[in-house]
């Protein structure tokens, strides 16, 4: 993760930086638990859970790409 990316996401309310960092954990302990499942590999931008807790909070879809994730 860019240091820029980490920055940007702690400037975030407590709550909303509390609730991205869970589920980009998330995201990555699937990924390291199964890492051939093909379903821990991709994020459905579609997702509730994406668009209320990822795309609400700055710098949550920068730390994602910069683990990897693509747009």
């Amino acid at each position: 993760m860019t240091q820029s990316s980490v920055t940007t996401l702690t400037r975030n309310s407590l709550k909303v930086f509390d609730d991205a960092s869970h589920i980009i954990l998330r995201y990555t302990s699937n990924i390291l638990k199964d890492p051939k499942n093909a379903k821990f590999r991709r994020i459905k931008t579609t997702n509730d859970i994406f668009k209320t807790r990822i795309l609400v909070a700055e710098g949550a879809v920068q730390c994602l790409v910069a683990m990897g994730f693509r747009k």
